[in-house]
C-alpha cells in the first residue's frame, strides 16, 4: 500500500484533508480517503500524516499488503506504537505471523512550527480511551507535553449519552 498526495481543500462549505491509497497485493481500486469537518471547526483541523497513517495501516496488514509507504513522515512515537500494535495482532488473528509487512515510514526529527491550539481523541470508553488519559501531561518530546483538550464520541453504540452529550465533549 502506498498513502501519498496529501491535500487540504473546501469540499461544500466543508473543509477536507485528503489522501490518495494505492493498493500494490490487494486486488482493490485506488481509493481517496478523507476527514472533513464543519467551516466551523476548520481550525481544528490539519492534513496530518499521522492521521492516515494509522488508519490505513491495519486495513493494509488486513487485506493482506506485503508492504506500506507513505510519502510524509509520520511521529516517531507513533510509528514504535502501531510497530508494537501490529505484532499483538499478528500474534492474535493471524495464522502466520511469521509473514511481515515491510514498513517504509520516514520518521519526523524536528517540530512542527504550526502547533495546532488543539488535540482530540476518539473516547470509547475502553481501556485505549483509558490509556490515552492517563498519559495526558507527561512529555513525549522535549519539553512538549500532550494535552487533549477534545474527546470525538462515536456515537452510534452510546445512544443513552447522546441526548445529554454533544460529539465534540469539551475538556
Amino acid at each position: 500500500m502506498k498513502v501519498y498526495n496529501f491535500k487540504t481543500r473546501d469540499a461544500g462549505g466543508r473543509k477536507r484533508v485528503s489522501a490518495e491509497v494505492v493498493w500494490e497485493t490487494a486486488d482493490r481500486p485506488t481509493e481517496e480517503i478523507f476527514y472533513e469537518v464543519d467551516q466551523e471547526f476548520a481550525d481544528d483541523i490539519s492534513c496530518n500524516p499521522d492521521a492516515f497513517f494509522i488508519s490505513t495501516l491495519i486495513p493494509a496488514m488486513y487485506y493482506g499488503e506485503r508492504r506500506y509507504t507513505i510519502e510524509s513522515e509520520v511521529c516517531p512515537a507513533l510509528l514504535q506504537g502501531a510497530k508494537d500494535a501490529l505484532r499483538c495482532l499478528k500474534l492474535w488473528y493471524y495464522k502466520d505471523p511469521k509473514i511481515e509487512m515491510e514498513l517504509e515510514v520516514p520518521v519526523r526529527t524536528g517540530i512542527e512550527e504550526k502547533v495546532s491550539r488543539n488535540s482530540a481523541c476518539f473516547f470509547t470508553g475502553g481501556i485505549d480511551s483509558y490509556a490515552t488519559f492517563s498519559i495526558t501531561g507527561i512529555p513525549t518530546r522535549k519539553n512538549i507535553p500532550v494535552i487533549l483538550k477534545t474527546a470525538l464520541l462515536p456515537t452510534g453504540w452510546i445512544r443513552t449519552i447522546r441526548k445529554s452529550l454533544n460529539t465534540y465533549c469539551h475538556f
